[in-house]
């Protein structure tokens, strides 16, 4: 198979507004043609046996369409597909507007291609001339053939009359071995979770969405709901494992469409997404908080199949916000907050975030607080999160201010 026969177009960008990057999102649908679809047709073709020549695809100059597909069948006997390159209307294309997704497989006999295009190709604009295929005449005598193309988009059949009127026939054991086929890959679904959160009015927040998916990517589409009066969907960006499938394979032809409430993806991955190589951090979602009240809201993800992952988002007043351990409010956790614990305690001195000096989280500012910091500190206690966030934890403990 080769892979990115035409470099592949990247639409995987941070994208806000009512209307998402790149192609009109869903795809149209295959069959019953229309103006969604190219409609493509192949021309007939003359050759002298044993020499190379070239048939021409073409597209139908009424069709724009944002993607197109075509199965190419010759007789085995008499022609072998060597090989395909961009028509005129197709490098006019190219020059206008820079690469595209592609992808094809060739066995010699049938030829496979698929195009994705980040800009809608319109065949009055750039010509109707879309794809040159190369070929070998191998007929051992002088006749007729007749080649298939069917547009898998439109589900359009066409058929071109090839001409051997002379020429010298190849020796049969001198003819080019055909492209091997490609091995088959299995198909896979994207399969997600999405974990709950914290949120804090009038910030951003962060939604991790990672793949579970045991077998291969090969394309995926998913959806992503939120509660349009409490979050904003703002962007969708590559994770950790899907930036590392870009970096070792290249960009990969995406849609992203977004409303504000919801946030449609389709994703064609040429080289099959395999989380065993790359990971299964998929894409972070990032959301305005536009809730004006704290509470607590849903994100749903819904996956290929319909089935749902939904996280829970806490969402808290930004005044709430607070970094547990910094009792005297300098931005940072350490010994000095724990004198200041000792001193609120046993002096009387202030403590203007009573959260913040509650290091332990049990409702109360005691002498456990200043040991739970010492022990965090210095080794036995859990880590210090050195970020401000809210108090998920009941309790009647509140901040005059709060240092974030």
């Amino acid at each position: 198979m080769r892979r990115l026969a035409i470099t592949m177009f990247l639409c995987l960008v941070a994208t806000s507004g009512a209307q998402g990057q790149g192609i009109p999102f869903p795809l149209p649908p295959i069959g019953g043609g229309g103006p969604n679809t190219l409609d493509l047709t192949i021309a007939d073709a003359t050759s002298d046996l044993g020499v190379p020549f070239q048939m021409v695809i073409s597209a139908d100059s009424v069709g724009i369409a944002s993607q197109a597909s075509f199965t190419l069948n010759v007789a085995p006997a008499d022609i072998l597909i060597t090989g395909w390159n961009p028509g005129a209307g197709l490098a006019a294309y190219l020059a206008a507007n820079g690469p595209i997704g592609c992808d094809d497989s060739n066995t010699g006999s049938a030829l496979n291609a698929f195009f994705f295009f980040g800009v809608p190709y319109d065949a009055a604009v750039y010509g109707d001339e879309f794809v040159v295929v190369d070929c070998l005449a191998i007929a051992q005598q002088v006749g007729t053939s007749t080649a298939t193309l069917t547009d898998t988009m439109s589900g359009l059949v066409s058929t071109a009359t090839v001409n051997f009127p002379g020429g010298t026939p190849i020796d049969p054991s001198q003819i080019p071995q055909p492209p091997q086929p490609p091995l088959p890959v299995p198909m896979g679904f994207g399969d997600y979770t999405i974990a709950d959160a914290t949120a804090t009015i009038g910030q951003p927040v962060s939604l991790p969405v990672d793949v579970t998916s045991t077998m291969p990517l090969v394309l995926t589409m998913f959806t992503v709901t939120v509660d349009p009066t409490q979050l904003s969907i703002s962007s969708i960006d590559p994770g950790a494992g899907l930036s590392a499938y870009i970096a070792a394979n290249g960009p990969i032809p995406c849609d992203i469409t977004m409303g504000g409430s919801q946030a449609v993806v389709f994703m064609l991955f040429l080289v099959p997404f395999d989380t065993a190589l790359y990971g299964t951090d998929f894409v972070n979602i990032t959301c305005d908080v536009v809730a004006t009240t704290p509470g607590s809201t849903q994100v749903t993800v819904l996956n290929d199949v319909g089935q749902a992952s939904i996280a829970d988002v806490t969402i808290a007043a930004a005044g709430d916000s607070f970094l547990r351990g910094d009792s005297n409010l300098d931005g940072a956790c350490n010994i000095a907050d724990a004198i200041n614990m000792l001193n609120f305690l046993f002096n009387n001195g202030p403590m203007l975030c009573m959260d913040a000096g509650d290091m332990n989280d049990d409702g109360g500012v005691n002498i456990a607080d200043p040991l739970a910091l010492l022990l965090s500190m210095f080794g036995g206690g859990p880590p210090i999160v050195e970020t401000c966030g809210p108090d998920l934890s009941p309790d009647t403990l509140d901040c005059q201010v709060t240092g974030c």
